[in-house]
C-alpha cells in the first residue's frame, strides 16, 4: 500500500480506526515506520487510533504529525463546541510536526451554511477563529470554488490564518470561562498574544467578556497595548485589558495584542 501511495505522490495518509484488531500503538507505529522507509515525506494523521483527549501518551506526537482529540464533528454549532472542549488543557501537547486535531472545520456546512445573515457569517467567523487560535489543522470542508464570497473571505484572512501558523511554546489553550463566555488564547513572537472572546450559547443576551493584559505573561505586564480586531481589520491602543461588552450568541471576537509598553500617550492612536 505504501508503495502505491508514493508512486501516486501523496501528501498525507490519515490512518482511521475502522475495524482494528491490534492495538493502536502498534498499528500507528508500523505505519510510520513504512512511511519513512517509504522516502516520501508525507503528513501522518492518526484518526483515533488512542490519543484522544484523556487517552493520549508521548508516542502520539513521536510517530504522527496530527491526532484526533474528539470524536467526529458534525456541521452543527454543539457539535463544534463539544471538538473544542476536547482541546481544553492540550495546547501543551502540541508544536511543530505534532498537532492536535479537532476535526475538520465546517465553515460553510450545515448549520454553518451562509444564509446572508450577520449571525451566520459571525458563527463561521467564530468557529475558524477557535481553530486557529489552537492551532488545529485547518481542513476545510466545502468546495472552495463555490463558496459565498463571505464565506471565502473568512478561509483566506491572512492575519487569522498566521495565528495558526505561528507557535512560542503552545499551541493555544482556553485561559478561563467568564460566566457562560470563554477566553482562549495563544502566545505568538515578539512578545504578542491571540485571544478570542467567545460566547458559546445558542441564545439570549449578549455578554461583555474581557481578557487583563495581567493574565497573559507573554505580553511581559505592560499597562498598554495595540489591539487588533482580526474580522474588522482595525486597530486601538488600549489600557490594561481588553473588554468586549456586547459579545452576541453564537459570536467570538477575535483579537491580536501586540505592540506593548511603549506607545504614545494617546490613548485613541489607531495604527
Amino acid at each position: 500500500d505504501i508503495g502505491l501511495f508514493a508512486q501516486w505522490g501523496i501528501d498525507m495518509l490519515k490512518v482511521d480506526a475502522c475495524g482494528d484488531a491490534e492495538p493502536a500503538r502498534t498499528i500507528v507505529e508500523r505505519w510510520r515506520r513504512l512511511l519513512s522507509e517509504s522516502g516520501r515525506p508525507v503528513l501522518f494523521s492518526n484518526c483515533m487510533n488512542g490519543c484522544l483527549t484523556g487517552d493520549w501518551q508521548p508516542w502520539c506526537a513521536e510517530s504522527t504529525n496530527m491526532w484526533r482529540t474528539s470524536g467526529d464533528i458534525r456541521a452543527t454549532w454543539s457539535s463544534m463546541l463539544q471538538n473544542l472542549a476536547a482541546l481544553r488543557g492540550r495546547g501543551a501537547a502540541a508544536g511543530p510536526g505534532a498537532w492536535n486535531d479537532p476535526d475538520l472545520l465546517e465553515v460553510g456546512m450545515g448549520e454553518f451554511a451562509f444564509d446572508g445573515t450577520a449571525r451566520s457569517l459571525e458563527m463561521n467567523r467564530a468557529h475558524f477563529a477557535l481553530w486557529c487560535v489552537t492551532s488545529s489543522p485547518l481542513i476545510v470542508a466545502p468546495d472552495l470554488s463555490h463558496c459565498h464570497p463571505e464565506i471565502l473571505e473568512v478561509f483566506l484572512n491572512r492575519p487569522a490564518i498566521s495565528v495558526n501558523q505561528l507557535y512560542a511554546g503552545n499551541a493555544g489553550d482556553l485561559l478561563e470561562e467568564q460566566g457562560h463566555g470563554e477566553v482562549w488564547h495563544k502566545a505568538l513572537s515578539n512578545r504578542s498574544v491571540a485571544v478570542v472572546l467567545l460566547n458559546p450559547m445558542m441564545s439570549g443576551p449578549p455578554l461583555s467578556l474581557n481578557v487583563s493584559f495581567s493574565r497573559l505573561p507573554a505580553l511581559g505586564r505592560p499597562s498598554r497595548c495595540v489591539v487588533f480586531d482580526i474580522w474588522r481589520g482595525s486597530s486601538e491602543v488600549v489600557d490594561d485589558q481588553v473588554v468586549a461588552t456586547s459579545v452576541a450568541p453564537q459570536s467570538a471576537r477575535f483579537l491580536l495584542i501586540s505592540r506593548c509598553g511603549s506607545l504614545s500617550e494617546r490613548r485613541s492612536e489607531v495604527v
